[in-house]
Order: C-alpha cells, then sequence, then structure tokens
C-alpha cells in the first residue's frame, strides 16, 4: 500500500460545490473533493466537511480504503512474509486496529493479498435494513466464517455463519472488515509456509 504521498501523485483530484442540505453555508465555496487513482480509475469523494481540507482528508482515506478492497498485488503464497506494519501492529494472536486508524487500509490490502494468493474465500452478503445490518458467510480454505460471525456477535458452523449487527451499514462495514481481517490473520498465520 502506497504512502498517502505517493499515492497522491499518483491521482488528480478535483474539487467542486456540494449538493444537499446544509443551509446557508453550502455551496459559497468548492469544498467538494474527488480524487481519482489514474492507474486504476479507482475513485473517492468527500463533500460533508465545510473545509477542503477536511474533505480531501476524507477522500484520500476512501481511496485508500477502495484500492485496498479492489486492487490485488501479487503475493508469492509459499514466501510471503508478514509487512513490517502487520509484525508492528500484531499483539500475540490478534492484530486489533481500528477501521478509522490510517494504517486499517494497508493492514487489510495486505490481508486480501494473501487470501488471494493462499486460495483462501470467503463470501459475505450483507442485507441492509437502515438501522441493523445482516450477515451471511460461507468460508473454505481453512477460514472459519464461524469466528467471523462470532466477532459480530451471532454465530453458525465453520463453512457457513451469520450475524445481525444493530447498526447502520456504514457502521457495520468496518466491524465486518476488522472481523474478516482478524480471521484472515489467524488463518495466515497457521497456514503451512
Amino acid at each position: 500500500m502506497l504512502e498517502p504521498d505517493t499515492l497522491m501523485r499518483q491521482c488528480t483530484v478535483e474539487f467542486g460545490r456540494a449538493s444537499g442540505p446544509g443551509g446557508q453555508h453550502r455551496n459559497k465555496v468548492e469544498t467538494a473533493v474527488t480524487i481519482t487513482h489514474t492507474p486504476t480509475g479507482v475513485s473517492a469523494s468527500a463533500t460533508e466537511r465545510r473545509h477542503q481540507a477536511q474533505n480531501r482528508h476524507e477522500a484520500i482515506f476512501r481511496l485508500r480504503l477502495r484500492l485496498a478492497r479492489d486492487v490485488r498485488r501479487h503475493v508469492d503464497p509459499d514466501r510471503h512474509q508478514p509487512s513490517e506494519l502487520w509484525r508492528t501492529r500484531r499483539q500475540g494472536e490478534k492484530l486489533p486496529i481500528n477501521p478509522e486508524h490510517r494504517d486499517y487500509p494497508a493492514l487489510l490490502a495486505e490481508a486480501l493479498d494473501v487470501i488471494i494468493a493462499r486460495g483462501f474465500d470467503v463470501a459475505v452478503m450483507v442485507k441492509d435494513y437502515g438501522d441493523r445490518v445482516k450477515v451471511s458467510l460461507r468460508s473454505r480454505g481453512g477460514v472459519s466464517a464461524q469466528n467471523v460471525a462470532v466477532q459480530l456477535g451471532g454465530g453458525g458452523h465453520v463453512p457457513a455463519a451469520g450475524a445481525t449487527v444493530s447498526a447502520p451499514y456504514a457502521v457495520a462495514r468496518p466491524q465486518l472488515d476488522a472481523a474478516i481481517a482478524e480471521e484472515l490473520s489467524r488463518v495466515s498465520r497457521t497456514a503451512p509456509s
């Protein structure tokens, strides 16, 4: 995962006026920010703040998350070693991290790269009910859907499990990502080298 400064050299940034409610201070200046990663076409935007710098910061974070989720880096499954960031963040068997932390996109990208390289698989279906989300999980290749569901307050079996998270999707999604990343961390530690 690229550092923000390096990433920004590969991006185009557009400024504009946000639409929607906001009263007398909305649309007076161009505070909306959209950032597009030129090599991949992946983009992210932020409009909710009244200051362009705050929206730019949020748009960069969102772009890093989307790149982590959507763009894969080749990893040799037989030679992969956890990154320095991964090793320093790990606490025993766990890799605790707040999904809002600046390191989260890099750790998510690394976890997903290893999943693909080692043939692990997790399928997730999310049904959004507004005030809560229902998560259904399926897994194979040593990954436990049950472990992920239990972290979200649910349960089930190793290959199939589920949970209901009493929070809107925007709050539940980072919790789901963190639960999956923790399970993948467990699997990558126990997988044969």
